[in-house]
Formats: C-alpha cells, structure tokens, sequence
C-alpha cells in the first residue's frame, strides 16, 4: 500500500482512479494518538485535548493508498473533510475502527 505524504498526493491518486472510472471504497478512521505521559505537567500540557490522527484509505482495483492527518480540534478536521468531500461524493465511504484501519495499512 502506498503512503500519500500530503493530502494533495491522495488526491491525485482519487482523481487519476475517477477519471479511469474506477470503483473503489474509501476507508475512515478517527482516533486517538497515543503518547506517553508526562511524569509532570506544566500550564502548557494541563486541559490539552488529546492529538488525534485521521486515517483515510483509498482501495481502487489492485491498488490502494493511506493519508494520516494528525490534528487537535474539530475545526483542522472539519477543514480536511470539506477538501476531502469531492472524494468522497465519487467511492463508497465506510467508517471503520482502528484495528481495522491498521489492517488494511498493513496488507
């Protein structure tokens, strides 16, 4: 499976299988990044949210690809939905746990 290093890249891999009329399914997972905890905060680390990370796997054929997007707030996700929507208006979209989201990067 190909790694997009930007959202630009996994757009171009979307729009090159659209345009050759390619089916496919679009995979999403949103979760958590794990980090480990500090052994002592600071104002700074005190009420943080969490990171999370958005994973968006394109399956088209025999070919796929992953995007991770790490973010902090809903606004950075809403923002990368509203360019990722042409996208998803062309495959099939399915939400999907983490576990998942890990098997399908793996294969």
């Amino acid at each position: 499976m190909k790694q997009a290093e930007t959202l630009q890249d996994f757009q171009t891999f979307a729009d090159e299988a659209d345009r050759k009329g390619e089916k496919g399914i679009i995979y999403v997972n949103q979760s958590n990044k794990h980090f480990e905890e500090p052994l002592l905060s600071d104002e700074d680390t005190a009420g943080r949210a969490p990171m999370q990370l958005l994973r968006v796997i394109l399956k088209v054929g025999g070919d796929s690809i992953f995007w991770e997007y790490p973010f902090f707030n809903t606004a950075e996700l809403e923002e990368v939905n509203v360019q990722l929507e042409p996208i998803y208006k062309h495959f099939t979209k399915q939400v999907i746990e983490l576990e998942e989201a890990l098997h399908l990067i793996e294969e």
